[in-house]
């Protein structure tokens, strides 16, 4: 497995980038990388640690959620980097430490996030997606019990 380094970019992603944010996160400096919303198609606010070593994210996101956004990847593969349900751990962690003034359309963003997820995963069948799907499910549930708009 690679490790970390805020210079690389994948090949893939090279033709998206548009441009980087850097930030200190639990004794880390990262560097995210921004991509143009066509590097995925079936999510426009996309955010990935890819596998702990290349961190991005759309640049649609507006720019204040993006700090929550990148440290709920960090914390996927680093704090709960081997536990079954380690997004739904950070999501709750994340939610923890959005300012209430912003709170509500947050977790709306989030709400259209996770909901794109499950829709992309729905017919997945690959064994190592199991416990990620069961994963996201319970992100979408928990948002969804805390919004009030329901996804």
């Amino acid at each position: 497995m690679k490790t970390y380094d805020p210079k690389y970019v994948p090949y893939w992603a090279e033709r998206f980038k548009t441009g980087e944010i850097t930030f200190f996160f639990s004794g880390v400096t990262y560097t995210a990388h921004l991509l143009s919303p066509e590097a995925n198609r079936f999510i426009t606010y996309f955010v990935k640690f890819e596998d702990g070593y290349f961190l991005f994210a759309s640049n649609a996101i507006p720019q204040i959620y993006l700090p929550y956004m990148l440290t709920h990847e960090i914390r996927k593969y680093t704090k709960y980097k081997d536990q079954p349900d380690r997004c739904f751990k950070s999501l709750i962690d994340e939610l923890k430490e959005v300012p209430n003034e912003i709170k509500e359309l947050y977790i709306l963003s989030r709400q259209m996030f996770f909901s794109s997820l499950v829709k992309y995963y729905k017919d997945e069948t690959k064994e190592e997606l199991i416990e990620y799907k069961k994963d996201i499910s319970e992100c979408l549930e928990h948002l969804n019990n805390i919004s009030f708009l329901k996804l």
